[in-house]
């Protein structure tokens, strides 16, 4: 700002005229300004067009593996886990998506990209800027010859106040922003479908773990039952002994039977108390682990969740959100590359100021001391030392690495479908030929302990009877266990079906188009 001087005309007339004359200053001021910003954002919007990545990959028709589509289908909004029809369940998946913090730092993670591609479109539009300044200012005269003061040093005092409104903008001639803003959108798109894999795999992540929890809770059973089954047997054995019709041998067998098994319920119990407390980890809760001395197991394992419907490969691209994330991740990746080339060009700058000056800041509303200026400024890059080139391989290569990510991820996708469809068909088969050994393995354990009550055959036949059963029982709820975690794998591969809004996190309310 100058400095101005107050001049009072001779007339009101000409006060009002010089008023007058600085209001219509300022207009013109403000209608330049908003006239050129004008056309050059016409222009630019004309350059600011995305260029598409090139995402393909090897698509056939359908899944090789496919599976014959169940009758009733999956449970819709209300979530695919409650097709196991377990209320326990229910409770434990609520907890872990209100409570876990993994999912809450991603939902963080969320909110900050939107927050930057608002500040990434905010260069778009005019910045406008309030400024109040005032100084105080002494000036010495050092060296003028007047009279009367050859003894001391003359000095003159001025304060000097000013009040503006400065407006500076960018034209996006060649669409250099807009790039930038389409980049940050991108961004914000694959964080909110990052979020909804963590969503699916951490859900996927609890019902397995429940799944196995349950197990491990039956092969307890089992194996308290197996135990106790061992004692009684022991038991015939010593008084067969005692009697003179069973050997030292099978006593020691017999007793060795109930270490065998108690050792193998203590491994059962670690792992169960181990799953207890990750399942509770899960779901942001302290680790402790339940009571379980009175455990009472009367449901087996839960039945399968309706099986999904595969669709095709091609719709899976749609389907999955981690596929999605990727393909944003690629189209921002070729957003960045044209603002990098496009930063090689010229770029248009427009700014105006439009205020007062004055020596009295009684005056700073006084149209008569209004000042303004406006200027444009147009500038070539020529030398930055390879900065901007560097910038436009480094984007180049990071275009090419998003999208050989994208190809390596639905590669992946395609592999865990067709192999977990694969998987079902050889568990089917492996549950159904368990339930039939264990069937036999039990009738031929209790065939075997009448006989040796009787006296027609001897105690390693029903040691071996014994052991077989307890095997096929045991693999049986593993079969069972590993069918159910092979169909929660099949949901999570194509996608997982619709599922409820989350709730653990604040709702996203902020718009990426606001200023």
């Amino acid at each position: 700002m100058t400095q101005l001087t107050k001049t009072v005309p001779g007339s009101q007339t000409g006060l009002r005229a010089l008023r007058t004359r600085g209001k219509l200053r300022a207009a013109a001021v403000i209608a330049l300004a908003a006239l050129s910003v004008s056309v050059l954002a016409g222009c630019s919007a004309m350059t600011g067009q995305a260029e598409t990545p090139i995402l393909e990959a090897p698509l056939p028709e359908s899944y090789s593996g496919a599976l014959a589509q169940a009758a009733d289908s999956p449970s819709g909004d209300d979530g695919w886990w409650r097709d196991l029809g377990v209320d326990e369940l229910d409770e434990v998946v609520e907890r872990v998506r209100v409570n876990n913090p993994t999912l809450r730092a991603a939902s963080a993670s969320v909110r900050a990209a939107e927050a930057l591609a608002r500040t990434a479109g905010a260069q778009l539009a005019p910045q406008v800027g309030l400024g109040l300044s005032t100084s105080r200012r002494k000036q010495n005269f050092i060296g003028f010859p007047i009279p009367g003061s050859e003894d001391r040093v003359l000095s003159t005092t001025a304060t000097n106040s000013g009040l503006s409104v400065n407006v500076s903008w960018e034209a996006d001639l060649w669409g250099r922003i807009r790039a930038g803003q389409l980049a940050a959108l991108s961004d914000v798109e694959a964080s909110r479908n990052d979020l909804e894999a963590l969503h699916l795999s951490l859900i996927g992540q609890t019902v397995k773990t429940w799944i196995s929890l349950r197990e491990l809770e039956l092969q307890t059973a089992l194996s308290d039952r197996t135990l106790e089954s061992r004692r009684e047997t022991a038991q015939r054995v010593d008084a067969r002994y005692r009697r003179g019709t069973a050997s030292a041998l099978d006593v020691r067998l017999a007793r060795a039977q109930i270490g065998a098994v108690e050792a193998q319920l203590a491994a059962q119990e670690a792992r169960l108390d181990l799953a207890d407390r990750q399942l509770r980890v899960l779901a942001g809760e302290y680790p402790r682990t339940a009571d379980r001395s009175q455990l009472v197991i009367e449901d087996g394992l839960p039945d399968l969740p309706a099986l999904p419907d595969s669709g095709t490969p091609a719709e899976l691209l749609r389907r999955r959100p981690d596929l999605r994330a990727a393909e944003s991740r690629a189209l921002a990746a070729s957003a960045r590359l044209r603002e990098a080339r496009r930063a090689l060009y010229p770029s248009f700058t427009l700014s105006g100021t439009s205020g007062t000056a004055t020596s009295d800041l009684e005056d700073l509303l006084d149209g008569d001391f209004s000042v303004w200026s406006l200027a444009a400024n147009l500038l070539q890059p020529l030398f930055q030392g390879g900065r901007l080139r560097a910038g436009v391989s480094f984007a180049e290569a990071g275009l090419e690495a998003e999208e050989a990510r994208w190809l390596e991820l639905t590669l992946a996708a395609f592999l865990e479908v067709e192999s977990t469809l694969t998987l079902e068909r050889r568990l089917d088969e492996q549950v159904g030929a368990l339930m039939d050994s264990a069937t036999e393995s039990q009738a031929a354990e209790r065939l075997a302990l009448s006989r040796y009550q009787r006296g027609l055959s001897d105690y390693l036949t029903v040691l071996e009877s014994q052991r077989a059963a307890f095997q096929a029982s045991s693999q049986l709820l593993t079969a069972q266990r590993q069918r159910l975690e092979a169909r929660v794998d099949l949901i999570l591969a194509l996608g997982g079906g619709p599922e409820p809004p989350l709730t653990s996190t604040p709702p996203h309310t902020a718009s990426t188009s606001s200023p």
